[in-house]
């Protein structure tokens, strides 16, 4: 079954054209662009009352009687633009929703409705992109996942926890696509964004049950994991199982049930130097803890490893 695919736009005219044409159509207009309502309307007040009190109490009673109806135009107006970026954050919420429960053809067509026009808010829009970005490596559309990315880091320069995030996104799908000199330069970037005064050095010492983890616990560990996927992926089986021991705290800590995908990358570097007990295990503990078509569909390095060692059987598989 082919991956879901984003309709694509009136005239494609090349081959991401459809992912540079939702990023295009989806900037928020200057048109768009309004005064908070509170300055607004003190505004209009203050501007109401300066233009009529020179005149007779006849004429104020008429202007007064226009100005309210402009009044009461205006509240009308800004109560429409906060329904509609109500209704834009609610169909975002959605799409995050459907998403998280991969349901991708209902995604793909939320995003083609919600960014085929200029949105409302930017804010709103990089979360759209966001999900457009993490939608697209989802469905092994890494170099168009990129085109994301790139507007996100670049144009748009997303920044702080956000952006961090948005960074490991994109390292992670130029592994995927085999970018992996320019992967190499984006790991070095994020180890300097993200570990700038010893955090790693201090969420080594956590303790992984603890219920609240530190906010640098998942950047740190989501960087070890694409650190650990660069070693799995150029060959480096040694330094990929140093780094697995290493981090495994950290890890469990910070990606929660996706640790599953550690485990199974680690796998194929303790198979690649013929340890078969160690992989079986490290195999096992992955796919009990992510499901193993996930774990394909992100890594296809641990395809081969299907035919020697038996997954973690699903629940209600005998």
């Amino acid at each position: 079954m082919s991956n879901p695919a984003l309709p694509p736009p009136p005239s494609p005219s090349g081959p991401a054209s459809d992912v540079k044409w939702l990023i295009d159509a989806s900037r928020v207009g200057n048109s768009i662009r309004v005064l908070r309502p509170g300055v607004a309307m003190w505004l209009l007040g203050a501007g109401a009352l300066v233009v009529i009190l020179p005149f007779e109490p006849t004429t104020k009673m008429t202007l007064g009687m226009v100005l309210c109806g402009v009044f009461i135009g205006v509240m009308a107006y800004f109560w429409s633009i906060v329904r509609s970026l109500r209704a834009e954050e609610s169909q975002l919420d959605l799409i995050e929703d459907a998403l998280a429960l991969k349901r991708y053809p209902e995604v793909a067509g939320r995003l083609q409705g919600l960014m085929a026009s200029p949105m409302r808010a930017d804010q709103h829009r990089l979360r759209a992109m966001v999900l457009l970005a993490t939608f697209l490596a989802r469905n092994g559309r890494y170099d168009d996942a990129l085109v994301v990315y790139n507007e996100l880091t670049g144009t748009e320069r997303v920044a702080g926890p956000s952006g961090a995030m948005v960074k490991i996104g994109r390292a992670m799908a130029m592994l995927q696509s085999d970018h992996l000199y320019d992967a190499d330069r984006a790991i070095t970037d994020l180890r300097r964004l993200i570990d700038r005064g010893g955090a790693e050095d201090e969420l080594q010492q956590i303790d992984s049950a603890a219920p609240a983890m530190p906010a640098d616990a998942l950047a740190i560990s989501a960087l070890r994991l694409v650190e650990l996927y660069r070693d799995v992926k150029t060959g480096h089986a040694e330094e990929a199982i140093a780094s697995f021991e290493k981090n495994l705290p950290l890890l469990t800590a910070g990606l929660g049930h996706r640790v599953g995908e550690a485990h199974a990358l680690v796998a194929v570097a303790y198979d690649r130097l013929n340890r078969p007990d160690d992989a079986r295990q490290r195999f096992l503990d992955g796919t009990a803890l992510q499901g193993i078509a996930d774990i394909l569909n992100r890594y296809p390095e641990v395809r081969p490893l299907i035919a020697k060692y038996a997954p973690t059987p699903a629940p209600g598989v005998g």
